[in-house]
């Protein structure tokens, strides 16, 4: 009895084939193609739209986030960088949870300062100055 070989193009021809033929007698190529088409069409929509604009973090808004935990810490927001001392000693949770919401905000741990640091947010930019 004869066998016949196949090479591995063959067999992906050959599968690809089949493949095509259950996919349009079944209907499913035509949603594809129409699922495809419609995500481009949002993917245009949406490059067009302008990105929102983020929020500029602040040591205010930083405050907000901490809630309760912020009575742990001496806060002084008059100097670039906002600094933000532990009052004590704090449990390991609190101090996770507060490095966590400042690095959120753009900030981190300072060793040499043994504070929390927030560098104030620049000026705008994008605004037009008046001269």
């Amino acid at each position: 009895m004869p066998v016949e070989v196949l090479t591995r193009e063959d067999v992906e021809k050959l599968v690809k084939e089949v493949a095509g033929k259950l996919l349009e007698e079944s209907g499913l190529l035509k949603r594809v193609s129409d699922l495809g088409a419609s995500v481009n069409k949002l993917k245009a929509a949406a490059s067009t739209q302008p990105p929102p604009p983020k929020p500029e973090p602040t040591p205010k808004a930083l405050l907000a986030d901490l809630g309760e935990k912020a009575k742990l810490l001496d806060v002084d927001l008059r100097g670039d960088p906002a600094i933000l001392r532990p009052k004590h000693w704090l449990r390991p949770e609190d101090f996770r949870a507060i490095g966590e919401l400042v690095k959120r905000h753009g900030g981190s741990w300072s060793s040499e300062k043994r504070a929390f640091t927030l560098k104030k947010a620049p000026p705008n930019r994008a605004s037009p100055s008046v001269e």
